[in-house]
C-alpha cells in the first residue's frame, strides 16, 4: 500500500511537472526566466523571476520573452508595443527605443504570467559553476555518510506518511490549477452584472382663482385643491432628472391628461397638453395648460350619453419619458411614466393621496430601475465563495507548487530513511515499535521468522509491540512465544560464535 502510494505520488508529481514544462502542444511550456537587466524597470528589476507561458497570440501591452539573434541568442523580456506586419515590435519600459529585432509569434517563448521579486537571484546562483559543484559535492558527502554510518531507526506510521503524501499531492494539484488557469484562461470575463439607476422628477402646478380663497390669495398652487367654480386654466410643470449613470442621454417627454372613472375597464379620454420635448442636460422641464372647464364638459357629455351619475371621476396628469443612452457601455432604451392623480367631483379636483398617505411622494416621484448588463471584468477563479483574481491565483499557484514539492520530498525522504532500518520498515507496515535495551534473545529461545512483514503480522495478531534491539534484531513477545527476526548478517554471526568456542 505504501509503495503504491509513493508511486502514485511520484507519478502525479512527474506528470504535473512534465505538463507544466513540456512545450505545446504536449504541455503548457512554462519557463522561469531570471531578469538580469534594468530595461523593464520598474515593472521588473534585476533579480526578479518571470514565469512565461506560450499563448496563441500576443497583444500590445503584454510582456513577452524571446531570444534575440542580434545579441547572440540572449533571452530578452520586453513589452509588446505594436506590430510590424506579422512581427512584434517590442520595447523595454525603461528604454527610449524599440528593440532592433522584431520576432514572429513562433519565436516568442511566452507571455509573462507571474513575477516573483528577488526569486531570480536564487536561480542565477544555482546556475553558477561553483555553487552547482558545491551542491553536488554536499549531496555526495551526505549520501556517503548515510551509507556508512549506522543511523538510529526512524519510526513512522503509515497514516503519517500517507498524510504527508496526500498533503503534498493536494498542494501540487492546487498550485498546478492556479498556474494553468493563469496561463490558459483569458485575463477578463464577461459577467451579467446588475446595474442600478433611477429616474426622478418634480411636479408643480398653478391656477388663477376668481376669488382669493387660497394661501397666496387668488392663485392656487401645488398641493391645493382646484375649485371648479373659481379655477379654469391650470398650468402643470414637470421637471425631469435623468439617471446620471446613463451616458449620451437622448429622448423626449410628453405631457398629457387622462379623464375617466375609477373602474379598470371604464371610460377614458386623453387630452394632450405638451410635447414631445427633447431631453436637455441634467434637467428638462415640460409645461402644459389644462382647462378644467373642458374637463367638466367632457365628463358631463359622457354622463349624458351613458346615463351614468355625476358622482366622481379621476383626473390624471402624466409625464411620459422616453430615454435612450449607454449604461455601463451598453445601449439602453427605457420608458418611465410619472403620474399626478386628482379625484374629481362636481365641486373640485383634489390631489388623490397615495396608500401610504405621503403626498410628497406624488410631488417628487422617483423610479428605481435595475438593468442586467454584461460587463467585462478581471477574471476570478476559485471554489464557492473562496475566489481570487486570476493574476493572484497564478502567483499563489507557484508558491503552492513549491510547497507541495517540498512536502512530497520531505515525506518521501522520511519514508526512505525509515526504510533503511528494519525497525523503521516495521513502523511503516503499521506495527508499534518500541526501542529495547540490552542483547536480543537467542534463536534457541525464540521462534525465528523469515521477514519483517511476518513479524508485523504476528505483532498485530497478538496486539503486541515490536521490540527493536540495538543490534537490529526485532522481537515480538506474546503469551505463548517470542518471535525473532534477525538480519542475515546477524544470523550468520549467531551460528559462527558456538563453532569458535568449540575449536578453542
Amino acid at each position: 500500500m505504501l509503495r503504491g502510494a509513493a508511486l502514485l505520488a511520484g507519478a502525479a508529481a512527474a506528470a504535473i511537472t512534465a505538463f507544466a514544462l513540456l512545450p505545446p502542444p504536449v504541455g503548457a511550456g512554462v519557463r522561469a526566466i531570471a531578469v538580469q537587466g534594468s530595461s523593464m524597470a520598474p515593472t521588473l528589476k534585476a533579480g526578479d523571476l518571470a514565469i512565461v507561458v506560450p499563448r496563441e497570440s500576443y497583444l500590445p501591452g503584454q510582456v513577452v520573452a524571446y531570444r534575440s539573434p542580434d545579441l547572440g541568442g540572449t533571452v530578452l523580456i520586453h513589452r509588446v508595443v505594436g506590430y510590424d506586419g506579422d512581427r512584434l515590435v517590442l520595447k523595454g519600459d525603461a528604454n527610449a527605443f524599440a528593440d532592433s529585432y522584431r520576432p514572429s509569434r513562433d519565436e516568442v517563448l511566452g507571455a509573462m504570467a507571474a513575477a516573483m521579486p528577488g526569486a531570480g537571484r536564487a536561480l542565477l546562483a544555482i546556475m553558477e559553476p561553483q555553487w552547482a559543484g558545491a551542491a553536488a559535492g554536499g549531496a555526495a558527502a551526505v549520501t556517503v555518510a548515510l551509507g556508512r554510518r549506522r543511523r538510529k531507526a526512524l519510526h513512522l506510521s503509515p497514516p503519517l506518511v500517507l498524510g504527508g503524501l496526500g498533503v503534498g499531492i493536494a498542494l501540487l494539484a492546487a498550485g498546478a490549477g492556479g498556474v494553468l488557469a493563469r496561463a490558459l484562461l483569458p485575463p477578463t470575463e464577461v459577467a451579467r452584472t446588475p446595474v442600478h439607476y433611477g429616474h426622478g422628477g418634480e411636479w408643480s402646478y398653478t391656477a388663477p382663482s376668481l376669488m382669493p380663497v387660497y394661501q397666496d390669495g387668488a392663485t392656487a398652487r401645488t398641493g391645493e385643491p382646484l375649485f371648479l367654480r373659481l379655477v379654469r386654466p391650470v398650468t402643470f410643470t414637470f421637471r425631469y432628472r435623468p439617471p446620471a449613470e446613463v451616458e449620451g442621454r437622448r429622448g423626449h417627454i410628453t405631457l398629457y391628461a387622462t379623464v375617466g372613472d375609477y373602474s379598470p375597464t371604464g371610460w377614458r379620454r386623453t387630452i394632450p397638453l405638451a410635447g414631445p420635448v427633447p431631453l436637455q442636460g441634467d434637467e428638462t422641464a415640460v409645461t402644459g395648460t389644462l382647462d378644467l372647464a373642458q374637463v367638466t364638459a367632457l365628463w358631463q357629455e359622457v354622463a349624458q350619453a351613458t346615463g351614468l351619475p355625476l358622482t366622481a371621476a379621476r383626473l390624471e396628469v402624466t409625464a411620459q419619458v422616453h430615454l435612450e443612452g449607454d449604461l455601463a457601455g451598453r445601449p439602453l432604451t427605457d420608458d418611465a411614466s410619472f403620474s399626478l392623480p386628482f379625484r374629481l367631483d362636481e365641486r373640485q379636483a383634489a390631489l388623490e393621496p397615495p396608500p401610504d398617505g405621503r403626498v410628497q411622494g406624488l410631488l417628487a416621484p422617483a423610479i428605481d430601475r435595475t438593468a442586467i448588463v454584461p460587463l467585462e471584468r478581471p477574471r476570478e477563479v476559485g471554489l464557492g465563495a473562496a475566489r481570487l483574481p486570476l493574476s493572484t491565483a497564478g502567483r499563489v499557484g507557484l508558491y503552492l507548487l513549491w510547497a507541495g514539492g517540498g512536502v512530497l520530498a520531505l515525506a518521501a525522504g522520511a519514508a526512505l530513511l525509515a526504510l533503511r532500518t528494519p525497525a523503521g520498515l516495521a513502523g511503516l507496515l503499521g506495527a508499534p515499535v518500541v526501542q529495547a535495551e540490552g542483547p536480543a534473545p537467542s534463536e534457541e529461545g525464540a521462534v525465528p521468522v523469515a521477514g519483517v512483514a511476518d513479524l508485523v503480522r504476528a505483532a498485530r495478531a497478538a496486539s503486541a509491540p515490536v521490540l527493536a534491539y540495538p543490534d537490529g534484531s526485532l522481537v515480538v513477545r506474546t503469551a505463548g512465544a517470542a518471535y525473532l527476526w534477525r538480519a542475515a548478517e546477524g544470523r550468520r554471526k549467531g551460528r559462527e560464535a558456538p563453532r569458535k568456542g568449540a575449536g578453542a
